[in-house]
Order: structure tokens, then sequence, then C-alpha cells
């Protein structure tokens, strides 16, 4: 994780620190003020279609295989938010190594993703692949709920690939600087092994003469004729 992530995370656990003299005096202002830093909600409940896994694995299975091959799209692919959160949520059940992890979900905006995640950090520090990330925080702060938010704005094609001219995370409301190996498991949890954090800081791999358009509620891929 960058420096300027650590510098962040830090200074949050010094306010936390700091507020726990507070906590003696008021003890429920004390408990308010630190949900307010570290859990922001979602600005919407995200819709979730539970029968979407499938849909979400072909869609990623299709474009990733083409990309790799360089064959082109021979017609639009589209994928909704609904079918992609019923993805993960059937992920969350079936994968014990994401333990902590008590919600997360995706939104398509306008030329914007959006990834949510609920968490407990001290609960994560039992999972192998979430580790790393937990103990980053500091420790006064890991037995809280807490949010995460990937933001991945302004996007483009370019030579063959997607990129994000506007990457960002959030911890709660802390601002954190995207650090590929930081935010590795969160983009992991998506199908198809394309978008990855390290494929995010330097171009997610698409079919050849290939447009993306990223709408609200779904993402769109098709060919250029």
């Amino acid at each position: 994780m960058g420096t300027g992530c650590m510098g962040c995370l830090a200074v949050a656990g010094l306010l936390v620190l700091a507020g726990s003299g507070l906590f003696v005096l008021k003890p429920r202002l004390y408990e308010r003020g630190a949900d307010w830093v570290l859990y922001e909600p979602p600005p919407r409940e995200a819709a979730v279609d539970p029968a979407g896994a499938q849909q979400t694995e072909r869609f990623f299975r299709e474009v990733v295989a083409l990309a790799a091959r360089g064959n082109r799209l021979t017609g639009r692919a589209e994928l909704n938010e609904r079918q992609v959160n019923g993805y993960l949520q059937e992920v969350l059940q079936r994968r014990k190594d994401f333990e902590g992890i008590k919600k997360v979900e995706v939104s398509f905006l306008d030329d914007r993703i959006d990834l949510f995640a609920a968490i407990n950090p001290a609960e994560m520090e039992h999972s192998a692949e979430l580790r790393e990330f937990a103990q980053s925080i500091p420790e006064i702060m890991r037995d809280r709920r807490m949010s995460l938010r990937i933001t991945l704005g302004q996007s483009r094609v370019e030579n063959g690939r997607l990129t994000f001219e506007k990457v960002s995370g959030e911890l709660g409301r802390i601002p954190v600087p995207f650090s590929a190996r930081y935010f590795r498991p969160w983009l992991n949890i998506l199908p198809g092994g394309a978008v990855t954090a390290d494929a995010v800081a330097s171009g997610i791999p698409i079919p050849p003469r290939t447009k993306v358009k990223i709408a609200p509620t779904r993402i769109e891929v098709t060919p250029v004729r």
C-alpha cells in the first residue's frame, strides 16, 4: 500500500484515538462520531437479480476470451447492475475466504462505476485474501463497521484497452489514494480475471474495434463498424 494510503489511515486512527477521551465523557456522542467517519452508506439501495450470476459470468467470459484471442465482438453485449449484484451476492455466500465482508455491490452510473462494500476489518484478519488489507487499518479502528468505496470514472478506449482517468477510493469518509496492491482483493471478486487492480492501473483488455459505454444501471460493449 502506498504511503498516501497509510498517511490517511494513520490520521484517521489518531482522530479516533483522540476522541477516546470524549468516549469517557460522552460515549454516545463518540460512537456516533466514529460511525459517521468510518461508515458512509451507499447513496441508494442497489437492485439485485438473484439469477444474475450466470449472465454476469457469461458476459465476462465471452468478452475476456475474445480480447485474449484478439477476435472482434460480433454483436452487442450488455450487462446490468442487477445481474452483477446477483453474482456478488452469490460469491459472498459461497466463498469462505471473504469473511468480514458483510455486503458488496456495484452501481453503474453515467460514465462511472462504483463498487461499495460494508466490512468488519477485525473479522477480515482471519482471511488470507484480506488479511493484509485489514492489518493496514489502525488497530483502534478495526473492530467497527466500516465502508469501502472504489470509483472508476471518465472511461476511454485506447489501443484495445479500457482505461479510467479517475480512479479513487474511500474508507468511510476518508479519501484513500488508489493502490493496485491495496485494492486487489476488492476488484478480484469480479469474474473473468480481467477487472483486476493491476488491469485498472494499466487498462482492461477488450476485443479490438470495440466501443464501451457505461450508462446508468448498465454497461454496453458494441463493435465499431
